[in-house]
């Protein structure tokens, strides 16, 4: 990022929010020694307005807003995002002026419906710290044994394999209808914890039986 080219009122926020960053006791990233993830959902991260200053239409989030988001998603080593739109256009920004060459995105295609409101998710990662392991893919749930049709989650969650050193892990990310109250919430929420600890034990008795050859 070049501050050089950032107006003083927003270099002062910089510095405003980089105090709470350290305020907030947030762990610094160190080589071999530790790794950062995050998950952030940022509200309609489609569209942006091409000015330092507010805009009274539409989009409301400007280049001030998408600085001081490259300011905290560079506190992480791989962050997801949830609420990226069939717009990409601050995500293209983001990566090619502001979080600098060393970062990289992967991500998905928009879930379509009016459910899925046009939204993709995407995994954002500093490529000094992480790479990819190859494994990436959406959670469509099988039919009943029966062969119906179940009901799909409203945005297609999305996993992927990252590498850190000589270590391999797996995120997996998902963006729940928020709905009017809490409970609105519950049943979507309940479907994604029985499908992933269903397919986490089904992977360990299969690492076990690897394991333990009868």
């Amino acid at each position: 990022m070049d501050y050089a080219q950032i107006p003083g009122f927003v270099v002062e926020d910089i510095v405003r929010l980089r105090r709470c960053i350290d305020h907030a006791a947030f762990p610094p990233r160190r080589t071999d020694d530790n790794l950062i993830v995050g998950s952030w959902n940022i509200r309609d991260f489609g569209a942006f307005h091409r000015a330092w200053t507010e805009n009274s239409g539409s989009p409301k989030r400007n280049l001030r807003g998408l600085v001081l988001i490259a300011e905290i998603i560079q506190c992480f080593d791989v962050i997801a995002l949830q609420e990226v739109k069939r717009n990409t256009t601050a995500l293209r920004f983001l990566m090619q002026h502001l979080l600098g060459p060393h970062w990289a995105v992967m991500l998905t295609d928009v879930t379509v419906g009016s459910k899925g409101n046009a939204e993709r998710l995407a995994y954002l990662y500093d490529t000094r710290r992480v790479t990819p392991s190859g494994l990436a893919g959406q959670i469509v749930l099988p039919p009943t044994p029966d062969g119906d049709p179940v009901e799909q989650f409203d945005r297609t969650p999305y996993m992927a394999g990252f590498q850190a050193g000589g270590e391999r892990f797996t995120l997996l990310t998902v963006h729940i209808r928020y709905g009017s109250s809490a409970s609105d919430r519950l049943p979507e929420l309940q479907r994604f914890a029985q499908y992933t600890a269903g397919r986490s034990a089904t992977g360990s008795a299969a690492g076990r039986a690897a394991r333990n050859p009868t």
